[in-house]
């Protein structure tokens, strides 16, 4: 039952929580952070929870009652088609995933002067991730610009964000912005198009291990990918070569403490201390301090999250159930069961089934439609 109870919270608890969201999930009960899918008819905070952020995220259930009625149906099932989820009315991980991905979204300010704002579409950009950084519904945007297809945006295409209506029939008014145009087809580059959705974190704990890593970096070259290595601090002085490869593979690199150890334990000052020197052993290695903090085991509690802030990172955990040393037809099902758009798969570098199972899953995930960002890029941080 512990093992069932354990799956349920990494799956539906666990993923992309940044700091903001640790802290709440370590003060309230029980949250959507318990792990039942929610459902029409059910009741708690939980669900108040989920009306919360349903409204935050710019989809109003008619208030935060604590029932999951027909309001709350109709905006979640909104939310879901306009994030291209299964609109089935159920809060279960993928949506949970994308909720925390919307309300927790930092990158770039809401427009709020009632005038629209242009946005030139950048190489890697989604169209639903320019929604989520300007908090304007995918709907809006598209209806904004005449986008019919959101799968399809292309790097120099001018984008116009919806602008909130003026407070007052005094406010300035706004100038029309012609709509956007169709690119030239008839010059010599054609735009390139780029899928929407399918954005997928691959992350690696626990490294760099100089007889596994180098074969996980081989097979991220071999298709193109970038991925997270949430190092420890330790064993990062031991083998600064193999940083050094990281990063010039264009791979990010983030804290995973100095020493892997249970930060829950020691109090505050020990996390501090485990999390700066840590951050130091990065910082001395790429001349960059990591923006993002993972604690090892994936244990945290308010005294972590305290030391997390006082670092200046951000907590990150991830969406699937990560496990060790599992036979290799095992771990290579888990991590395509855990896929899903704006998933964070966690896998460790130090594990030598991983290097067995990674060039399939990569490949199999590629012929899905996924492509591999940062964690930094998922979250649209800056």
């Amino acid at each position: 039952m512990m093992q069932t109870t354990l799956r349920r919270l990494l799956a539906v608890g666990l993923v992309a929580v940044l700091l903001a969201l640790a802290m709440a999930a370590a003060a309230s009960s029980p949250g959507l952070a318990a792990g039942r899918v929610l459902k029409q008819g059910d009741r708690g905070d939980d669900v108040k929870q989920l009306q919360g952020q349903l409204a935050q995220a710019g989809y109003p259930t008619g208030g935060t009652t604590g029932y999951f009625g027909s309001g709350t149906l109709k905006a979640l099932k909104s939310f879901q088609q306009d994030h291209h989820l299964t609109a089935d009315g159920l809060a279960g991980p993928a949506t949970v995933a994308a909720l925390a991905l919307a309300v927790n979204s930092k990158s770039t300010p809401a427009t709020t002067s009632g005038k629209p704002q242009t946005y030139t579409v950048k190489p890697g950009d989604a169209l639903s991730v320019i929604a989520e950084r300007y908090h304007v519904t995918l709907r809006a945007l598209m209806d904004r610009n005449g986008v019919k297809n959101p799968d399809r945006v292309y790097a120099g295409q001018k984008l116009i964000i919806p602008g909130k209506a003026p407070d007052s029939p005094s406010a300035e008014p706004s100038t029309p912005a012609a709509p956007a145009q169709a690119p030239d087809q008839s010059t010599a580059t054609r735009p390139v198009v780029y899928q929407a959705t399918h954005r997928l974190a691959l992350t690696f704990d626990d490294g760099p291990d100089p007889a596994t890593t180098p074969r996980v970096l081989d097979i991220l070259a071999r298709h193109k990918a970038v991925a997270t290595f949430f190092l420890i601090g330790e064993k990062a002085e031991q083998n600064a070569d193999l940083v050094k490869r990281l990063v010039e593979a264009g791979h990010a690199v983030e804290n995973h403490g100095y020493q892997h150890l249970d930060l829950t334990k020691g109090g505050e000052m020990a996390a501090v201390s485990n999390i700066q020197r840590g951050a130091e052993a990065i910082k001395s290695l790429t001349g960059r301090s990591p923006a993002f903090f993972r604690p090892p085991q994936g244990a945290f509690n308010e005294s972590v999250t305290q030391a997390v802030s006082r670092a200046g990172e951000r907590l990150v955990m991830w969406s699937n159930i990560g496990q060790t040393r599992l036979p290799a037809d095992q771990l290579k099902q888990r991590l395509l069961d855990g896929a899903f758009d704006g998933a964070v798969l966690l896998l460790h570098d130090t594990d030598p089934t991983v290097p067995e199972v990674l060039d399939e899953v990569l490949t199999t995930l590629e012929q899905k439609g996924y492509r591999f960002v940062t964690v930094q890029q998922l979250f649209a941080a800056s």
